[in-house]
């Protein structure tokens, strides 16, 4: 188990200031990301909420264990959901290697896309 469970934890007991701690430190983030990927604050909320909604879902029976930074979980599944969001809106290919900004550890990159695979399941 990862230290950051603690905000699996918080999204499960729909903790307000817990929440609230995401938002603090993750939003900004999230919306330089899709900001600079053809997007804008509206779309960068939207996609932050339903990522948080997804990751409750997904830790709602309390088995879900967090095995990476909860950072890089979370850009993951923002990333796909934005991925996801501009190949519906535009007939352009889109492709994967959208420039987020961020750079993580491998293993935890790779442990990220492990638990975002569980969340399209």
């Amino acid at each position: 188990m990862h230290p950051d469970q603690r905000f699996i934890n918080y999204l499960r007991n729909n903790d307000s200031q817990g929440i609230a701690e995401i938002y603090r430190l993750y939003a900004n983030k999230i919306v330089r990301m899709i900001s600079h990927n053809n997007g804008n604050d509206a779309d960068a909320a939207d996609i932050l909420q339903e990522a948080l909604i997804d990751i409750y879902r997904l830790s709602a029976d309390g088995k879900f264990v967090l095995t990476c930074p909860f950072e890089a979980f979370l850009v993951t599944v923002c990333k796909r959901k934005w991925l996801n969001a501009l190949k519906k809106k535009t007939r352009n290919p889109v492709t994967k290697s959208l420039d987020d900004g961020f750079t993580f550890e491998q293993n935890d990159e790779t442990e990220a896309n492990v638990h975002a695979d569980q969340l399209e399941r």
